[in-house]
Formats: structure tokens, C-alpha cells, sequence
């Protein structure tokens, strides 16, 4: 039995920001990104989560044995981004979601308010738009991708044969 590969989780961290630790022996310390390790999301925070190497001695290198700490990386869970005006711990939101969702309901009004047929389809087209792009919102999943491809062919399909003709 093959062993299981972890799933990557899509980072909205970037090399510079400013987070801090919220879990772990850690915990409140903040610094700055230095090091994204996006196939094992994970982070290398400066300052945070020291580690100790033992090196030996190599005088051909010149290199000097003893203990050296480094920063490891740890996880990006385990770190939130802070806002650079209040300097508060904030979650990174995607505002493109809320728009379409309210484009579809807006969709959905029309729709609800209308007297003709052709307002109707326009209302349903409306919403149908917003919500082929909201099933396909998940860019990084296949299922996601697999299901926005087949919600707008069917879509338009539907769309070409109801429309109104002159």
C-alpha cells in the first residue's frame, strides 16, 4: 500500500509578512517570514522555533564545530498574518466571494420581480454567471475545476436552447 501524500493547502502568505505564532512552545511570538516550503506548508519565521545543530569540526573547510541555532520551519497553521495598521492578528479573506455570491442573489431578485419572460432570462442568466464562477471558486481542487466546466457547458446549452427568439 502506497503512502498517502499530504495534501497542499493553498498559503496566502508571502515572504516579508508579519505573523505570529498562535500554537506551539511559541505561541504570541511574532516575526517575519523568511522562507515559504510551500510542498510541506510549513514556514521559516524569524526568530521563531530555534533549533540546535551539532556540527563537527572540518579544518579543511574551515568550518568550526560546535553548536549552531537555526530558525526550523514550522507549520503554516500554526501562524496568522498581522495587520499592518492595528497590528492585530487578521484572516486573509478573498472579498471576490462575497461579490458574486451577491451577484447571484441579485440574480435570484430580478428574477422573483419580474412581469415578462425576458426578464426572467436575464435574471437567470445573471445568476447562473455568478454561480459558474462560485462552483469553480476552489482553483487548486480538480473536482472543483471538473464540476465549474461541466456546470457552465450545461449552462450554456441550456441557455442557447431557452433563449428567446425573434
Amino acid at each position: 500500500m502506497a503512502a498517502a501524500t499530504p495534501e497542499r493547502v493553498r498559503m496566502n502568505l508571502r515572504k516579508n509578512d508579519t505573523v505570529q505564532v498562535i500554537t506551539g512552545r511559541d505561541a504570541g511570538k511574532q516575526g517575519k517570514v523568511l522562507k515559504i516550503l510551500r510542498e510541506k506548508n510549513r514556514v521559516i519565521v524569524q526568530g521563531v522555533g530555534f533549533t540546535k545543530k551539532h556540527t563537527r569540526p572540518n579544518p579543511q573547510r574551515n568550518i568550526k564545530g560546535g553548536i549552531a541555532e537555526r530558525e526550523a520551519p514550522i507549520h503554516a497553521s500554526n501562524v496568522m498574518i498581522m495587520c499592518g495598521e492595528c497590528n492585530k492578528r487578521t484572516r486573509i479573506g478573498q472579498p471576490e466571494f462575497y461579490s458574486l455570491l451577491l451577484t447571484a442573489v441579485m440574480g435570484m431578485i430580478v428574477m422573483a420581480a419580474s412581469n415578462d419572460l425576458i426578464t426572467i432570462f436575464l435574471g437567470l442568466e445573471l445568476m447562473s454567471l455568478a454561480l459558474y464562477v462560485l462552483v469553480g471558486f476552489r482553483r487548486g481542487q480538480l473536482e472543483s475545476n471538473e464540476a465549474a466546466l461541466k456546470y457552465f457547458l450545461l449552462g450554456a446549452f441550456a441557455s442557447g436552447w431557452c433563449s428567446p427568439r425573434s
